[in-house]
């Protein structure tokens, strides 16, 4: 925070959003939010409606991770309702592969298929490829809690296809997971090395 009384309101939001994301990736859960909210009172004001969209989804985000799904979904809903002033599919879709994420945690299905589908129109109407991975990988996901384990595969395999260039491990690993339990050891062995 050297200099931060000096700053302009751009550069602080900016700031306190960058130190947000350092808490986050330390594992400061709460840090990181109580960043993201200061952020967020300054990016109401002065911030473009795109990155408010974005710290309200991050907020969002670390609710859904403390397991406090209604604030979770507010702060979702909160990050849409943004979005419709500005779309704008970079900062939509990990909302709507969020609140998906949520909807599949809480065994709401069709409201997770609900969103699960629009992201992945979305992804593949702009080509967000990273964004389409974690739209296919939550389907499989929902599919493989199912136990359709041959759906789950089609998804996962669609993210690995996509993502080839990356190496998407998670991908990988729910592939290998499939095959296993499809009695398919060898190829799973393959998928794991």
């Amino acid at each position: 925070r050297s200099g931060y009384s000096s700053l302009n309101k751009e550069e602080e939001h900016h700031g306190l959003n960058y130190l947000a994301h350092i808490e986050y990736r330390r594992g400061n859960r709460l840090d990181a939010l109580e960043f993201f909210m200061e952020s967020l009172q300054i990016r109401y004001k002065h911030g473009k409606i795109t990155e408010t969209a974005n710290t309200l989804n991050w907020i969002g985000r670390i609710h859904h991770e403390q397991t406090d799904y209604d604030k979770a979904l507010e702060y979702y809903f909160l990050s849409l309702q943004k979005l419709q002033e500005d779309p704008d599919s970079s900062y939509l879709l990990p909302t709507l592969n969020n609140i998906t994420y949520l909807y599949l945690d809480i065994g709401e299905h069709e409201k997770m298929l609900e969103y699960n589908n629009q992201a992945l129109i979305i992804s593949q109407q702009t080509k967000d490829d990273l964004e389409y991975a974690n739209a296919c990988n939550l389907r499989g996901i929902y599919f493989q809690n199912l136990q359709t384990l041959d759906s789950a595969e089609i998804y996962y395999k669609k993210v690995y296809k996509k993502e080839e260039s990356l190496i998407y491990p998670s991908s990988l690993l729910n592939i290998g997971l499939m095959e296993k339990y499809n009695g398919k050891y060898d190829a799973a062995l393959e998928t794991f090395k």
